[in-house]
């Protein structure tokens, strides 16, 4: 790769701020820890990937030599046994309070109206948690979200560095009708707090209730206007099919499935399984053609969002 100038990666906008150009993605980002990870050894201290990025990079790292990885331990672990007692003696917690904590667990799911309604419609229960677990939405589509919301709440106002300090995680991908699409043009970026509140209410209902006291209704519409107009120059066409990874009960190794999906993205049933994603190319040119097999470049990104 050639290399590249300090300028030729950086710029500064018109409100006098510094931007960063992704090494991968080629999208321009403010410079900060926000949307960089530290690295010392460059000249501006930040990695030269986006977070998002470095997600994606680290993950093939991982995956390329998962199984090896898993032999050295395995192989390990039967050469030194009484280490391994000793590791787990010193680490294991101590049964009366995994107990303690299980049971308290317990008692706040099965509390209040929430466990009357879960236990009246257990297959609605069952539906919406397979729909709605994981959004069919890329990293692309999700920066422009945020970026159309100022990087900000669409039901509090609360801006992104707030959400970090306070919670300590990113906006939630907050599905707008909790029985729309599963994409981008049904998803607004939430804090951790109206994402809970949210829950399955109507929008409407949401802003009628007054219980977000900053929910106004100029913060409303434009909710209405991204879910209506606003993501049609964001969001990008992709295959009839999902990917997914899970992992196999009681071990450290994945296995992949292909899932056919319903005109809101909704995975709806299982085409194919393989212990390697690329065991799943065959079986997608078998049910859809070439026709929807994806480039390389999507189709990493669809593995990885998807997984």
């Amino acid at each position: 790769m050639k290399r590249r100038k300090y300028n030729d990666y950086h710029r500064i906008t018109t409100d006098g701020l510094e931007e960063k150009q992704c090494r991968d993605c080629l999208e321009w980002f403010k410079m900060n820890n926000i949307n960089f990870g530290v690295d010392n050894g460059n000249k501006d201290k930040f990695n030269h990937l986006c977070k998002e990025c470095q997600k994606i990079y680290n993950h093939k790292t991982y995956m390329k030599d998962q199984e090896e990885r898993i032999q050295k331990a395995t192989q390990w672990k039967r050469n030194h046994p009484n280490r391994v007692k000793e590791l787990e003696k010193k680490y294991r917690r101590r049964p009366e309070t995994i107990k303690i904590k299980r049971i308290s667990g317990k008692k706040r799911r099965d509390t209040g109206k929430h466990k009357a309604w879960t236990e009246s419609n257990p297959e609605k229960v069952k539906q919406y948690t397979q729909n709605h677990r994981d959004h069919d939405i890329l990293k692309l589509e999700w920066f422009s979200c945020q970026k159309a919301f100022d990087y900000r709440c669409a039901y509090c106002g609360k801006t992104l560095e707030e959400q970090l300090e306070q919670n300590h995680e990113q906006f939630h991908k907050e599905h707008k009708d909790h029985d729309g699409y599963n994409d981008i043009r049904n998803c607004v970026p939430a804090c951790s707090n109206c994402n809970s509140i949210k829950r399955m209410r109507f929008i409407d209902e949401l802003f009628e209730s007054k219980i977000i006291g900053t929910f106004t209704q100029e913060r409303l519409n434009k909710i209405i206007w991204w879910t209506t107009e606003g993501y049609k120059d964001f969001i990008i066409e992709k295959p009839p099919y999902r990917i997914k990874r899970k992992r196999r009960e009681g071990l450290t190794t994945f296995f992949w499935q292909l899932w056919s999906v319903d005109e809101k993205r909704n995975m709806i049933e299982v085409l194919a399984i393989g212990d390697k994603k690329k065991d799943l190319d065959i079986h997608i040119k078998n049910y859809f053609g070439w026709m929807f097999f994806p480039s390389i470049e999507l189709k990493e990104e669809l593995y990885i969002v998807n997984k």
